[in-house]
């Protein structure tokens, strides 16, 4: 393990693609990061399953943690050069705020969906398949913060202002 060195659980190693994407995607520093990138993400993928079958190992079907690493690349990679919006990661929820307007078709084909009481757009896995009953509502965001951690994946909006 070249990139994921130290990581103990899912959570850690979203967190960690997070930071590695951002500074070694090809879209942001030319095709030199093209050869890191392939492997961060095979590295990625590779963890991603270990940890996902560690963390289900004796849980039940509805507590499982569901998604795949390809879903989560995805999501991370195509919001990475959206302008003047705030990406935020909450456990599996991928929150995306700010000037959003101009770009809410891209995040409707990306899959997010638009929550009227939060006023943001936010990203599940597999939401579209799976008949999601909300454990937190009504919960604050603060509260899944402190629940999940909080990482700041992308902070566009101060080039906007």
């Amino acid at each position: 393990m070249k990139w994921f060195t130290g990581i103990k659980n899912l959570n850690e190693l979203k967190r960690k693609y997070k930071e590695l994407a951002k500074k070694y995607h090809p879209d942001l520093h030319g095709t030199k990061t093209e050869k890191e990138m392939k492997e961060i993400n095979a590295e990625f993928e590779y963890l991603f399953h270990q940890f996902k079958e560690a963390e289900n190992k004796g849980k039940k079907e509805k507590e499982k943690e569901t998604g795949n690493a390809k879903d989560f690349i995805e999501i991370i990679l195509n919001t990475l050069n959206i302008k003047g919006v705030f990406v935020e990661i909450n456990g599996n929820w991928v929150w995306v705020s700010g000037n959003t307007y101009p770009v809410k078709e891209d995040l409707k084909r990306l899959g997010f969906r638009w929550s009227k009481n939060k006023k943001e757009w936010y990203w599940f896995p597999n939401i579209q398949e799976q008949k999601y009953t909300p454990r937190y509502k009504g919960k604050s965001r603060q509260y899944r913060r402190n629940k999940y951690g909080q990482k700041v994946l992308i902070d566009n909006t101060e080039e906007e202002r």
